[in-house]
């Protein structure tokens, strides 16, 4: 399997070797339950209707998408919108076999080319933790949501992770890797005030510990061993650290939860 070679790179994607590398980890970690579940929440909370217009800002392979464009058929659709040209190239190849009302574009979250209220509703998932400035982002997501539109995210605190392993200090050099290696760690825990600071109504915000499978995340945990040797912890510690992992897998006791945030609003 090739490695993801740096999780932070999620702002960089086309610049990689392999940008289906990411591809691929977003698909691992799109099919876990618990991601599956929060995503459907949300999905709920936003109350799509048919003839809506809504944005999924931070598209990725254009899978949630093409949910949302169901949900709003006919009449409506869904435009998913992502940073990478490669993120945006993948959905465009799944669409091709798809009747459902989506299309997909190039787009920087942080200055997006739609006019003001142009969208019944706008979702992003897992991208707030991505962009440089996230606080910019879920402004332009306020700006081009119509008034009486429903805005919604689902996006991570790194605090909150939490993996079972014997060695505590390497887990907590992992959980340290993770948080340094993305540029807005702790976005979730922000986003009750953000969303007020911006005018939004009705905010409700959720944090809820999903469950992530060994096989959804193996990726990264690689990646993270690798970086944890590149800082300087002995290769030994780190392998036999990253073994453990593995005998849990295969003897069903491997666990692994992170914290993440549900949050909607209302622009008034």
């Amino acid at each position: 399997m090739a490695q993801v070679q740096h999780v932070g790179m999620f702002t960089t994607v086309d610049a990689l070797d392999d940008p289906g590398v990411f591809i691929g980890l977003l698909d691992r970690i799109q099919d876990a339950p618990d991601v599956q579940a929060t995503r459907a929440d949300l999905v709920a909370r936003l109350g799509l209707r048919p003839g809506e217009q809504v944005l999924d800002l931070g598209c990725g392979t254009g899978d949630h998408s093409r949910e949302v464009g169901a949900l709003v058929a006919p009449g409506g659709s869904a435009v998913g919108a992502d940073f990478s040209t490669s993120m945006t190239t993948e959905p465009a190849r799944r669409q091709k076999s798809s009747p459902v009302p989506a299309t997909f574009e190039q787009g920087d979250a942080q200055q997006l080319r739609f006019e003001n209220n142009t969208f019944d509703a706008c979702r992003t998932e897992r991208m707030l933790c991505h962009v440089p400035d996230c606080q910019a982002a879920l402004r332009e997501m306020v700006r081009v949501t119509r008034p009486g539109g429903r805005i919604g995210v689902i996006d991570v605190d790194t605090a909150g992770v939490m993996i079972d392993n014997s060695d505590r200090a390497i887990t907590s050099a992992f959980a340290a890797s993770m948080t340094e290696s993305i540029q807005n760690p702790w976005v979730g825990r922000t986003l009750r005030r953000l969303m007020g600071e911006l005018g939004l109504v009705d905010v409700e915000v959720e944090p809820r510990v999903l469950e992530i499978g060994y096989g959804a995340i193996e990726p990264m945990i690689d990646a993270h061993v690798a970086l944890m040797q590149q800082s300087g912890l002995a290769a030994e510690e780190v392998d036999g650290w990253r073994r453990e992992l593995e005998y849990a897998n295969l003897a069903g006791t491997f666990f692994m939860g992170m914290t993440m945030f549900m949050a909607t609003g209302r622009k008034p």
